[in-house]
């Protein structure tokens, strides 16, 4: 982003002064009050916390009746002002939960929050980063969005991402077996489907459900199959298999 950021329009606060002169650390609990005034001097209007477990005072970030204490004054600012609270966590590795259900702390953040959006790398392109929404209180979800950053620039790729945070970011492990003779299966359900041409998708997810295959398994498949989806303007999706060269 250093080619397009207007750095002199951030404002950092990396520690609070005492009266006694001592720098002690910026935290949720005690210091409000510093920040609603920093808030009124600079005019922000985007409040961003990385991560937001490193403010949280004394407060165990694992018990939800304090981390909703904590965060409901915080909401309260940032409504008085008009200031979009943004707080960045980060994901445990338990993959066979949901993602809202993964963050490494109390689910009282996502409860919280009028909006979750989920990062994460495209499995199916190196270097490519998806941004894809988990929650949207204000309306109904976004689409999945990609980009990729080169040279300190940020370039979001143009369109839209079929599929959803839990199809796209959710991971690729199958730790039983029981998992892997449902991939299989599905490997097996997804070749037929597609064997003579493109498909609708909502036919494809359709007929999985009939099938009793899950959509999270059957994406596995697509992409353990190197199916493609596209579609032209603004049209349905649809799904197909790559095109094999012709054996000589």
């Amino acid at each position: 982003m250093a080619k397009a950021a207007t750095p002199e329009r951030a404002d950092i606060l990396r520690a609070l002064t005492l009266d006694t002169g001592q720098d002690v650390a910026f935290n949720l609990e005690r210091d409000l009050p510093p920040l609603e005034g920093a808030l009124l001097a600079t005019e922000a209007r985007v409040v961003i916390a990385d991560p937001l477990s490193a403010y949280l005072g004394k407060k165990d970030s694992y018990k939800d009746a304090e981390i909703r204490g904590l965060l409901t004054p915080l909401a309260d600012l940032a409504e008085r002002h008009r200031v979009a609270m943004v707080g960045l966590l980060h994901l445990t590795k338990a993959q066979q939960r949901r993602l809202l259900h993964r963050v490494q702390a109390s689910i009282a953040f996502v409860a919280q929050a009028r909006t979750v959006l989920a990062v994460g790398e495209d499995p199916d392109s190196p270097g490519r980063r998806l941004l894809a929404p988990l929650k949207n209180n204000l309306g109904p979800l976004p689409p999945v969005l990609a980009f990729r950053i080169g040279d300190l620039v940020l370039r979001w790729e143009p369109g839209i991402v079929e599929g959803t945070a839990e199809t796209l970011l959710a991971g690729d492990e199958l730790p039983t077996r029981t998992e892997r003779q449902e991939l299989d299966r599905a490997v097996r359900f997804l070749t037929d489907e597609l064997c003579d041409g493109p498909v609708l998708s909502t036919a494809i997810l359709k007929d999985a459900k009939a099938n009793a295959i899950s959509e999270r398994t059957l994406w596995r498949a697509k992409t353990v199959l190197g199916a493609a989806a596209h579609r032209q303007g603004q049209g349905p999706w649809y799904w197909m298999l790559p095109q094999r060269e012709p054996a000589p």
